[in-house]
């Protein structure tokens, strides 16, 4: 490290290859799916949308199951560093 002083070594976050690809347009055209199933699908859609009780958050993905971070070679003032692993 001494040759490069702007790097340093840091332990990564783990995050799985199927949330690293994500960005904002895809989130944005999956809520747009949504919308447009839901009033195709319910007549009373908009109540359904409405009432935020009616909704749950059950994102499994939430649960990691691969824990295991390792060091990787960043540069220095990075506040968050990531390691792209398997999501299996």
């Amino acid at each position: 490290m001494k040759r490069h002083p702007a790097i340093s070594e840091r332990t990564a976050f783990t995050l799985g290859d199927q949330r690293a690809i994500v960005n904002q347009e895809m989130i944005a055209n999956w809520f747009q799916n949504l919308t447009t199933y839901l009033k195709t699908e319910l007549d009373d859609w908009e109540r359904l949308v409405g009432d935020p009780k009616r909704f749950f958050n059950a994102d499994e993905s939430g649960f990691p199951s691969c824990v295991n971070t390792g060091n990787v070679l960043a540069e220095k003032g990075v506040r968050y560093v990531y390691q792209v692993t398997n999501s299996n």
